[in-house]
């Protein structure tokens, strides 16, 4: 993936990758006036655009309004319904409220490290209290979101799946 980034930064300024596709690139470098400083502003990009984390062709954002399904199981019975969720990310934290069509609702937050949600807690507060804990994995730079969780609310013990896609 970061080859593929690195070509076509380098296409992007008129520098041409030279070889086959799996083996190291040689520059073409055309000679222009000011050329040198060129090169110093693309090798800076090539750098920052290949550091985890600070891609702008993989940021993922979370922020916005998602829609989908959650799945399990709650004391041993099968359990289906839809859900809504309305999420906001402020740097590597989200945070948001939720409502399913079974008429519970909430609040939920968890760190986001990769493509991952991590230390994801979700909070019931209707129609009673309940609190879960689980993971989940960010899909399409945050287009979708699938995970699983578990916990206890006054209706007893709930271990599930959710999925859920930005609108």
């Amino acid at each position: 993936m970061i080859k593929g980034k690195i070509h076509f930064l380098l296409a992007l300024v008129g520098i041409e990758a030279l070889g086959p596709e799996n083996s190291r690139p040689q520059l073409n470098i055309p000679s222009i006036e000011g050329g040198r400083m060129k090169k110093y502003i693309l090798l800076s990009l090539i750098v920052i655009l290949t550091i985890p984390g600070c891609s702008i062709f993989n940021r993922i954002n979370l922020n916005g309004i998602y829609k989908g399904t959650i799945q399990g199981t709650q004391n041993g019975w099968s359990i289906s319904m839809s859900v809504d969720m309305t999420l906001n990310q402020i740097g590597d934290r989200v945070n948001g409220t939720w409502n399913t069509s079974g008429g519970t609702s909430g609040t939920l937050s968890g760190d986001i490290q990769g493509d991952n949600i991590k230390d994801f807690t979700i909070i019931q507060s209707n129609p009673c209290s309940g609190t879960f804990t689980g993971s989940a994995v960010i899909y399409d730079n945050g287009e979708e979101i699938r995970g699983n969780y578990h916990g206890t609310s006054c209706y007893g013990t709930v271990s599930a799946t959710v999925e859920v896609f930005k609108q």
